[in-house]
């Protein structure tokens, strides 16, 4: 599937959930995978609309998603030109310390980590590039 222009607004959040759900669905991904890639998916492009375009003098923020199946399963890549952030490179969240500190928010790159098997990260030429992939049951890495 080819790159699909997103304007970048927690409203526009709910089509990207219904174009990850219909894709995965129509791959023959399990009900389980699916859930694990369109929360995966949701909490990237959230990301990029609270923090990537939290400027709100930027104009024509938006992101593009481009989904693909292959034989093990299915890799999402959202693009955008806010600002960079290495997800790879983010700090490990210490779950006792966030409970004992009664924090809210925080978790969204751990479990972006938790729900998927890789996430790689780029930036080339001021744009951002996260890829998220996602094996589907039964297949391992070799």
């Amino acid at each position: 599937m080819g790159p699909i222009g997103v304007v970048a607004t927690l409203s526009a959040l709910a089509s990207v959930r219904a174009t990850v759900a219909e894709f995965a669905t129509r791959n023959g991904a399990p009900i389980e995978f699916a859930d694990d890639l369109i929360l995966a998916v949701d909490e990237v492009c959230a990301n990029i609309v609270s923090h990537g375009y939290a400027d709100p003098d930027v104009e024509d923020a938006a992101f593009t998603l481009e989904l693909s199946a292959h034989d093990e399963g299915i890799v999402v890549v959202v693009r955008d030109r806010g600002e960079a952030f290495d997800v790879q490179r983010a700090p490990a969240t210490d779950l006792a310390d966030w409970i004992a500190r009664g924090k809210k928010g925080g978790l969204g790159i751990k479990l972006i980590k938790m729900l998927v098997d890789d996430v790689r990260y780029r930036r080339i030429d001021g744009i951002n590039e996260v890829t998220l992939s996602k094996r589907l049951p039964g297949v391992f890495s070799s």
